[in-house]
């Protein structure tokens, strides 16, 4: 199940033919991180023969993308019932009632001209993000995570994605740095550079570009040749980038128009009387639009090995 960004939602759990002994628990559960008890209650719709639990989960609980289970315990008649539902934290390129705005659909009436199913819109965003982190090689949301990165005896260590907010920092498994904790001493402090993507070590009344010292053990303010740096933090993008947004429109506009069944069937030709098709190879190794994949340029990493 996805989850989109800074929303909250409930997580169904029905029970067929019968009901539950008592209120159902719900926990929310994730790696290396304290259990959270949800708040489950009765649907106020209960569909023909099912008993249907929802469990809350939080506006708090999505706030970056995230991974996590919410794990039922559920007692019907004598029998005990365990269950575990993953859920996925996402941030959409575009919301569907943003696509909806934008196209002038309408979701409320199906007998309207203008009429899309809101779930429809749902998985065309879902399959038009795919198509723009494959071709990227990265995602636009908000991840909190670690990072690896290795010192070349300078004062900046190159992540290689953007992060936003620096929380950790361990030298070879080892933490050096932590932002909650001021009594933690180190070299020096550390500030994100101005392109994002890289650490700066900030060491008072030393200038590392000025200095002939050759860098040896913890007095100098450089990140140690081949030691291995793990940064904890937020990263990625605090909004997704408008070329980014737009890319996804018109990727969704692709997989809703009638002609998407035969292009994705990898079809490279076609004739009919006097009109011949035939695409060119980067259609099957971009998204397939080929103004996207132009819009997008800016943003596909290259993949770089420091020697």
């Amino acid at each position: 199940m996805e989850i989109y960004t800074g929303t909250s939602d409930y997580i169904d759990f029905d029970i067929i033919g019968a009901s539950a002994a008592y209120t159902p628990a719900a926990i929310l559960r994730r790696n290396n991180a304290v259990d959270i008890t949800l708040t489950v209650e009765l649907a106020d719709e209960q569909p023909t023969g099912i008993e249907r639990w929802q469990a809350y989960i939080p506006l708090s609980e999505t706030t970056v993308q995230d991974e996590f289970y919410v794990v039922w315990e559920v007692t019907v008649g004598v029998e005990s019932v365990e269950r575990q539902d993953h859920v996925t934290v996402v941030t959409p390129y575009i919301t569907p009632d943003e696509a909806a705005v934008r196209f002038g659909w309408d979701l409320e009436d199906p007998l309207s001209p203008t009429y899309r199913d809101y779930d429809e819109i749902v998985v065309a965003e879902k399959i038009s993000r795919f198509s723009i982190d494959r071709f990227t090689g990265k995602s636009f949301g908000v991840t909190r995570k670690t990072r690896d990165a290795y010192g070349q005896q300078t004062d900046s260590l190159v992540l290689g994605e953007e992060i936003l907010v620096f929380e950790k920092l361990y030298e070879n498994g080892e933490l050096v740095l932590d932002i909650s904790d001021p009594e933690l001493k180190w070299l020096g402090n550390v500030e994100i550079t101005e392109t994002g993507s890289a650490l700066r070590l900030v060491f008072p009344g030393y200038n590392i570009a000025e200095s002939e010292t050759k860098y040896v053990g913890s007095e100098t303010g450089a990140f140690r040749l081949g030691y291995r740096y793990t940064t904890e933090g937020v990263f990625g993008f605090a909004n997704v980038p408008e070329k980014v947004s737009e890319s996804c429109l018109m990727l969704i506009n692709d997989y809703l128009c009638k002609d998407s069944i035969w292009r994705e069937k990898y079809l490279n030709d076609i004739e009919l009387r006097d009109w011949k098709y035939k695409f060119e190879p980067q259609a099957y190794r971009g998204t397939g639009n080929l103004l996207v994949d132009q819009m997008l340029g800016d943003y596909v990493s290259v993949n770089m090995v420091v020697i």
